[in-house]
């Protein structure tokens, strides 16, 4: 059943609640929500602009109201302190006008029943205006990791870990990047329509885009609800990052071969694999059957005939001996804090470890599944060393598979590190973070 009578940021508040306190995902939570509210087109991107925005600056916010506020912040109940969040996003970032902002929110307080907050919420939003630049962020000389983490909102042990991989430069473009609004990539599915036809159906419903460096991509920049009904619905195109699209162009399918696509669902790639070779044959797997059915209805949308979809454990798959394994293991996401910014605070820097071991062990065993002089493709949505280039360079040193570098006339060369692999940065590319190595076998019977 529809509600028609919550506001905008009060349907925020509630959907951000959800995500504290039950760890829920902002995407899945925000769309469900947003379903059950019959709420104006300016109001739903409101909500949605508050809840993303919140959960990304939600440390920064944080440090703001423990600055202005005399008491506890954690005796503050969770409804009151995400309302603050709320009101400071829209102060700081949306520089929304204030009398609008401290008005609502005092109403809102109220709205909540927390009456005995409503002097808080007003006298410390106030005082915001009044003093907002005289709040100070740790220094960046004594204090370098608390300084950049409160500047852009990462937990502390990430950047550090960032700062010893990559210097102090990178890792702060890369924070500041994962907090800017990406905007939405195409693939086209070309067994289906032309990248020219697909832009001038764009250029007919007045859409905004650019076209890719990466050939049947296109970058939507303002999304339109006929590109549900028409282009999306028809399977002339799918939702995905050309970061993840880079991956098929290292893999090169060709017709008539078998290639085999573990930890497969939602199917993004598969498909894509099976849009650039019509002739080969995709093996297409994952371990749970409701997310298999996700490949199958993204098969079927696109219309493709070439995908075999199998409910199997990547290291129980049914045995194959294929021309190419697309392994795209199990990360820590870490490439992926612009589109999922909850990522950065439900991750723990003791799960890399543990996720690092399980890459080990599942391309150990997809390369079981690789014929002589065949290709096994690794492939990842994090920045991290330890998940991409060193697990690989530890897998090669005990193995018959050797690097084979990118092909620069497939692939455009700044996506290509001096190893041979492919290596894309939020703030480099306005892309997900994402690696991904080619890996050839060595052809011994």
């Amino acid at each position: 059943m529809r509600n028609q009578k919550q506001s905008a940021r009060a349907v925020a508040n509630h959907i951000l609640q959800r995500i504290e306190a039950d760890g829920a995902y902002s995407d899945i939570v925000l769309s469900h929500t947003l379903e059950q509210h019959t709420l104006p087109e300016r109001d739903r991107a409101l909500v949605s602009e508050l809840v993303r925005g919140c959960v990304r600056w939600k440390m920064h916010l944080d440090w703001i109201v423990q600055q202005l506020f005399q008491g506890e912040i954690s005796k503050m109940p969770l409804d009151v302190r995400i309302l603050l969040w709320q009101a400071l996003y829209q102060l700081k970032i949306m520089k929304t006008p204030e009398y609008a902002v401290v008005n609502e929110y005092v109403r809102l307080v109220k709205e909540l029943q927390r009456f005995a907050w409503t002097g808080v919420v007003n006298g410390l939003l106030r005082n915001y205006i009044r003093h907002a630049q005289e709040i100070s962020l740790p220094d960046p000389i004594s204090h370098p990791i608390e300084h950049v983490a409160l500047a852009t909102s990462h937990p502390e042990w990430l950047v550090s870990r960032w700062q010893q991989q990559f210097g102090d430069e990178i890792t702060r473009q890369v924070c500041e990047a994962n907090n800017r609004v990406p905007a939405l990539s195409a693939r086209v599915n070309q067994t289906q329509i032309s990248v020219d036809d697909f832009c001038a159906v764009l250029d007919m419903q007045q859409t905004r885009y650019e076209r890719s460096l990466l050939p049947g991509f296109v970058r939507i920049l303002d999304v339109k609800d006929e590109l549900r009904w028409t282009l999306l619905a028809e399977g002339k195109m799918t939702i995905q990052d050309e970061s993840a699209g880079l991956v098929t162009f290292l893999a090169e399918p060709q017709s008539g071969e078998i290639v085999v696509d573990l930890c497969a669902a939602p199917g993004g790639k598969t498909t894509h694999l099976a849009e650039a070779a019509p002739g080969c044959i995709v093996m297409s797997g994952d371990i749970h059957r409701r997310r298999t059915r996700l490949i199958r209805v993204a098969e079927e949308r696109l219309k493709l005939g070439n995908i075999y979809i199998v409910t199997a454990d990547a290291l129980n798959f049914p045995v194959v001996k294929a021309n190419c394994v697309l392994l795209d293991a199990p990360c820590s996401g870490l490439g992926l804090l612009r589109k999922k910014p909850e990522i950065r605070w439900q991750r723990r820097e003791q799960d890399i470890a543990e996720l690092i071991a399980l890459q080990k062990k599942l391309l150990r065993r997809a390369a079981e599944y690789v014929a002589p002089g065949g290709r096994l493709i690794y492939s990842t949505c994090t920045i991290d060393q330890e998940e991409n280039e060193q697990v690989v360079f530890d897998f090669c040193a005990n193995s018959d598979f050797m690097i084979a570098p990118a092909d620069l006339n497939q692939i455009p060369p700044e996506f290509v590190t001096r190893d041979g692999f492919i290596r894309t940065w939020p703030h480099l590319h306005n892309m997900d973070g994402a690696f991904a190595a080619k890996l050839k076998k060595r052809n011994i019977v």
